[in-house]
Order: structure tokens, then C-alpha cells, then sequence
């Protein structure tokens, strides 16, 4: 006979194993992170882990999809208040390139893994997810700023996938960076330049009257080359 599983008390185990692990990686980072200690935290045998992972690289991937989802709720929510298209469109980007310190400290330690040969696969799947979540929400905004003359958009959808590919291509862009400024070969100032350059091609895209800042603030991208900054610290100190 079948065995029957109660889809609440999945979820919630499912939850735990990943507050687990997200405890940990705010610790020691991708790199110092180990199955066996994610086993240890949540208080599971590594069978009982394989219901619901199938190894490290699917948990940070669903470590990354619930941050992203938090990321839509905010932007869903944020965007909701906003009676302008105009500034809904700078809202939801400026929320889609920013974050909270516990995401940073995800998220930047991730990169190793993310842009190795390895880590491919799971960034073209992450890439997919980002599209699904939020080309929808872009295509809305677009389409209302696009019928009161806003925005020059004559397909909504088309500009919000270009859209969302600009600011795809910004996210790599910028984690190539802050990997080279964690490993402490990368330069600030052409971390900026660059950053900006793709947020500055969103509004062109629309003719919209916004610039690059309007979009990404440059405090934002401070606070993100900060935590590179302090990960390369404390893995030259662990190196040490």
C-alpha cells in the first residue's frame, strides 16, 4: 500500500530544513556549508533530507526561489500603493535590485557556486524562475504606461521580456563583479559604471523619462559590494 503524505506536515518539515540551512549559510557561506551540518541543524537523518532535496545544489536553489518570491510580494505590494506607471516601473525595479542584509549575505556567497561550470544548470534554472515571477508583473506596468502615453510600447509583453533581460543581464553583470571584488580583484568604479549602463538601457527601451539612477540607486549597490567585501574578509581570515 502507498504511503500516504500529509501535504502540511511536508511543507512544514520542508520549511524547517530550509530555515536550517539559511541559519548556517548566513555562518559560513556556500562554500563552508555541508549537507552534513544542514542534517545536524534541522535534526534529520540524510534519508529522511533526500524526500525533499536531492542534494546541495537543489537546496540552494530553493533557498534562492523563496527569496525571490519574498521579492515578489514586495514588489506586488509596493507597486500596488503607486498610482503612476512611471514610478511603478522605477519601484519595481529599484525592489528587484535591492535587498535585505540577509539576502546579501545569501546571495553573495552564492556566486561562487552560481557562476561556476557546476552551478550552470542551476542558474539557468533560477533565470527561468525570475522570468516567470516577475515578466508579468513588468508586462502590467507597461501595458498602463503604455496606454496613457508614458511609455512607448506598441507590445507590452514584448518590452517587459527585453526589460526583464536587461536587468537579468545587469544581475550576472554585477555578480561578476562582486566575485572579483570578494576575491579581491575587482574594482568598485567599473562595478558602477556597468551597473548603471544596463539600468540606464530600461528606460531607453521605453522612452521613458527616468535615467539609470532613477533605477539603481548607487547606495544600493554599495551595500551589495560591501558584503562582497566582508565575505573576501572572513574567507582570507578561515584561509589564514
Amino acid at each position: 500500500m502507498a504511503r500516504t503524505v500529509d501535504p502540511v506536515r511536508h511543507e512544514e518539515r520542508r520549511r524547517s530544513i530550509l530555515d536550517a540551512a539559511t541559519r548556517l549559510l548566513r555562518e559560513r557561506g556556500v562554500q563552508g556549508l555541508t549537507i552534513h551540518d544542514v542534517l545536524g541543524e534541522a535534526g534529520i537523518s540524510k534519508g529522511a533530507l533526500y524526500h525533499y532535496f536531492s542534494g546541495k545544489d537543489e537546496l540552494l536553489a530553493a533557498l534562492i526561489a523563496r527569496r525571490l518570491d519574498a521579492w515578489s510580494d514586495a514588489v506586488t505590494d509596493t507597486i500596488a500603493a503607486v498610482a503612476s506607471p512611471s514610478e511603478r516601473l522605477v519601484v519595481l525595479v529599484r525592489t528587484l535590485t535591492s535587498a535585505k542584509s540577509q539576502d546579501l549575505a545569501l546571495l553573495v556567497s552564492a556566486l561562487p557556486t552560481l557562476h561556476s561550470d557546476d552551478g550552470a544548470a542551476l542558474q539557468a534554472r533560477l533565470r527561468i524562475a525570475g522570468r516567470e515571477r516577475f515578466v508579468p508583473l513588468l508586462t502590467q506596468v507597461i501595458t498602463d504606461g503604455a496606454q496613457t502615453g508614458v511609455f512607448a510600447a506598441p507590445s507590452p509583453a514584448s518590452a517587459a521580456r527585453v526589460v526583464m533581460s536587461l536587468l537579468q543581464e545587469m544581475a550576472e553583470a554585477v555578480a561578476r563583479g562582486l566575485r572579483e571584488i570578494r576575491d579581491g580583484r575587482g574594482d568598485a568604479d567599473v562595478l558602477h559604471a556597468d551597473a548603471l549602463a544596463y539600468a540606464a538601457a530600461v528606460p531607453a527601451v521605453l522612452d521613458a523619462p527616468a535615467t539609470g539612477e532613477d533605477f539603481l540607486r548607487p547606495g544600493d549597490l554599495d551595500a551589495w559590494i560591501r558584503a562582497a567585501h566582508q565575505l573576501g574578509t572572513i574567507s582570507s581570515k578561515e584561509q589564514g
